[in-house]
């Protein structure tokens, strides 16, 4: 039984009528949860609340709100979502941030917590257009109450807080879940809840340099198991059976703790990059530990984050587009012969072309970020409108190479 269009079955997702579908599709990061590596790192913060705080004491809080709602308004567009489709793709992986959606200020010890009912906006309109799309949706807890890694991409402020206050942040994170279960639980096409982005336990970045010191061992996601199943059975006493995504610790590489299964309708998910090409991959190196204890469960996986995220690895394009085909050809079976399905990290980024969409760097936008503490609030101010006005889709490199080897038809 699920709520959701798929249902885990075995190592495969079927729909309704009993049909595999392996999940293809792109990551929607650096929309709702701006990263300073794909959009600059305005005045040198790379979080959205140090990205945030910094625009803010240059031009502003209502200037500095109004630059974030372009910014939103011109990163994913309808337009986007059904050009996913057209290519062939069937899912995205929508990352949100807990500290919009339920914001830090304010916030009281214990339930009922306190909810921007604007911040879901985004959200809605998203699950609008894949509806008309036919595309599946993933919701991604990407950045958690207190923070489930210490690093931007959790919008941390420096402590991994769901951790380290747990009886303050997990309660959160389990009424956040049952707010966004209410409202898409009737939207099938939202298939499932990828619960925690990248969670990295306390210790877990200590020793992981070599597979032989037995880091990968010695790391502890007994408290990652507990909180999902935790926020598993909340879902499930509400009613709701949609896909769990279980994320591995340590950037969603490490499985220690996690199995067996403790759910019937459970996604086990990694994250790597490049995406693998090869069966070696999967036995076990310095920077990845074995998933044969995978492989032998009975559970489907899903690489929730794959793709190359700097464009000094890649030496020659034709070579890497090709390890890229080769990878989407090798994850079909990759398995035990079953298909592991992936997204694609992302959409959007500024100069890079490991996407589909490059954003053009603006001049004025250049210069601000050069010398951001010399530019006066009128620079900036322009600067930031010529970056939400090249952020358009419609102004971007369209890298109809990548799109092509990744299996779409540009």
């Amino acid at each position: 039984m699920t709520d959701g269009a798929l249902h885990a079955q075995g190592k495969d997702l079927l729909d309704a009528q009993g049909n595999r579908v392996v999940l293809t599709g792109f990551g929607l990061g650096g929309w709702l949860l701006p990263e300073g590596y794909m959009i600059g790192s305005p005045g040198g913060k790379d979080s959205p609340r140090g990205m945030r705080a910094a625009i803010e004491a240059k031009i502003g809080v209502e200037k500095s709100n109004a630059f974030f709602a372009a910014y939103q308004a011109a990163y994913v567009t309808q337009a986007d979502i059904q050009a996913i489709a057209k290519w062939g793709f069937n899912s995205v992986r929508l990352p949100l941030n807990a500290n919009s959606l339920m914001p830090l200020e304010g916030q009281p010890p214990s339930a009922p917590y306190v909810y921007d009912e604007a911040a879901f906006k985004p959200v809605d309109d998203l699950v609008s257009w894949c509806k008309q799309a036919g595309l599946y949706v993933i919701l991604d807890l990407h950045a958690a109450p207190g923070a489930q890694n210490a690093h931007n991409i959790a919008d941390s402020d420096g402590t991994a807080r769901l951790w380290s206050e747990a009886a303050v942040y997990g309660p959160r994170t389990r009424e956040l879940w049952l707010k966004l279960s209410a409202r898409y639980r009737s939207e099938p096409l939202v298939i499932g809840y990828d619960l925690l982005n990248e969670p990295m336990l306390p210790g877990a970045e200590v020793g992981t340099s070599s597979k032989s010191n037995g880091a990968w061992a010695t790391h502890d996601n007994r408290p990652l198991r507990e909180l999902y199943v935790s926020l598993t059975k909340a879902l499930r006493s509400a009613g709701d059976h949609k896909l769990v995504f279980a994320e591995a610790g340590f950037w969603a590489m490490n499985f220690k703790d996690l199995l067996p299964a403790w759910d019937d309708n459970l996604v086990y998910s990694f994250h790597f990059y490049p995406p693998p090409t090869k069966t070696d991959f999967f036995t076990g190196t310095d920077t990845a530990p074995s998933f044969d204890p995978l492989f032998a469960a009975d559970v489907p996986l899903w690489m929730g984050e794959t793709g190359e995220w700097r464009q000094d690895w890649l030496k020659q394009r034709s070579a890497w587009l090709e390890d890229n085909a080769h990878a989407v050809a090798f994850l079909k079976t990759a398995n035990r012969g079953h298909a592991i399905g992936w997204s694609w990290w992302t959409t959007k980024k500024l100069k890079l072309e490991t996407q589909p969409w490059t954003v053009k760097m603006p001049p004025r936008y250049e210069a601000l970020l050069k010398h951001w503490d010399k530019a006066t609030a009128a620079e900036t101010e322009a600067a930031l409108k010529d970056f939400t006005t090249a952020l358009a889709t419609s102004k971007t490199k369209f890298n109809a190479d990548l799109v092509s080897v990744l299996g779409g038809k540009p």
